[in-house]
């Protein structure tokens, strides 16, 4: 292959690859054949660093790209003012260290902000909005319905089909639901008796709404 390379290789296996000729940054997970492209940039790649489940990328430009691929986490830092000539990644710390020119710089590669915001008792499928805009509602592979309020964390049960629910949607201030028993499910967000709009017995696969006129 004609071109000009740089490989690094992590602790646990990670391989980073950098395309000097066509600016590709390619990655090798642990124990794969498969090199896959990391990051994109129209700039020159001019370094890469491996460790741990990091690895980092420099460009001419400034830019040290660093990714995770075993959490499909991405960092693109910016600052340096000149090309990034050498980049060491420091695992354990979760931290970069990069230099340009007479410059060295730390970067801190922190988690995206996440917080659970219910922890369902079933796997849901599909998650439709609400008319009140702090409720959600969503269907569930043990055929129940919910409303989930994320500022709460609250779960209320709204009705519940003899086979896993599949597909949901909004109709004039009801939650429908699908379910594989052939039956479609209306209840009010308020809650109250449910109305069964559909008894057939093959299952139902998909639902949507049409505004608040028509359901399919």
């Amino acid at each position: 292959i004609e071109g000009q390379y740089e490989v690094a290789l992590g602790d646990d296996g990670l391989i980073g690859v950098s395309d000097f000729k066509d600016g590709r940054a390619w990655v090798v997970r642990p124990g794969s054949l498969r090199a896959e492209p990391a990051a994109q940039r129209a700039a020159q790649l001019l370094s890469v660093a491996a460790s741990g489940p990091f690895v980092g990328f420099g460009y001419v430009d400034g830019a040290v790209v660093v990714v995770d691929p075993v959490h499909d986490l991405h960092w693109e830092l910016i600052g340096h003012g000149a090309p990034v000539t050498h980049v060491v990644i420091d695992a354990s710390r979760r931290r970069v260290v990069s230099t340009a020119n007479d410059e060295v710089r730390i970067w801190e590669l922190r988690a995206p902000a996440m917080s659970t915001g219910a922890a369902l008792p079933c796997r849901p499928f599909n998650i439709a909005a609400t008319d009140d805009a702090r409720v959600f509602a969503a269907d569930c592979s043990d055929g129940r319905a919910r409303l989930w309020t994320p500022a709460t964390g609250e779960l209320r049960e709204l009705h519940q089909h003899d086979d896993l629910a599949f597909g949901i949607a909004m109709l004039r201030g009801d939650v429908c639901t699908a379910g594989w028993d052939g039956r479609v499910l209306c209840t009010p967000v308020a809650g109250g008796k449910p109305r069964e709009l559909l008894a057939g017995g093959e299952r139902v696969r998909a639902l949507t709404a049409c505004g608040d006129r028509l359901l399919f």
